[in-house]
């Protein structure tokens, strides 16, 4: 295809789509192969963090710049990666907006849990950021059980997400937030 620049000249576009199958190993080599002797002026990110990670990884120091749509982690965006950049809500900004509704109708308190499994270096990451969120508003943090680690690393999450769930509630929270996806 081809897009008109404000001069009114044409831009050949061509878009390549490959798919990852949601495998980083897969993403590297993809990437790898875009790289080739030809290589692109432009490249879009896979959707997720920890693929996009994986991308970047390949593209590290050869200056072709790649636009991320689906890759909030925060830590992509700290500099070791310059020529990333998103057009997202990064993790820690994701409850903001929440957080101070829910502060000013009355909660206070507040647990945060992610399931390292299926969440990755999303949940992980958007975890933290509810906790720094919750803690400048002034929210009483209460940490997931003591059978559970920050960022609870979970293999059978049909049980265990229930199980942490349900021992959160026993310090009665006003607001319990599960940082995962599964995909």
């Amino acid at each position: 295809g081809s897009f008109v620049a404000r001069d009114g000249g044409k831009i050949t576009v061509e878009f390549v789509i490959k798919d990852d199958q949601g495998n980083p190993n897969n993403v590297r080599t993809i990437y790898e192969e875009f790289m080739g002797p030809d290589g692109p002026d432009l490249l879009l990110a896979p959707y997720s963090s920890d693929l996009t990670k994986a991308a970047a990884e390949v593209l590290q120091g050869r200056g072709v710049p790649m636009l991320s749509w689906g890759a909030a982690a925060q830590s992509l965006y700290t500099g070791e990666y310059p020529f990333l950049f998103a057009m997202d809500i990064l993790t820690a900004h994701y409850f903001t907006e929440g957080l101070h509704v829910l502060r000013n109708r009355g909660a206070s308190t507040i647990a945060a849990v992610t399931f390292v499994k299926a969440g990755g270096l999303f949940g992980q990451e958007l975890c933290a950021g509810v906790v720094d969120q919750a803690r400048a508003l002034g929210y009483r943090v209460i940490s997931p059980p003591a059978s559970q680690t920050a960022f609870a690393s979970v293999y059978n999450a049909d049980d265990s997400v229930g199980q942490t769930v349900a021992s959160l509630r026993a310090d009665s929270p006003d607001i319990i937030v599960v940082c995962s996806h599964v995909s």
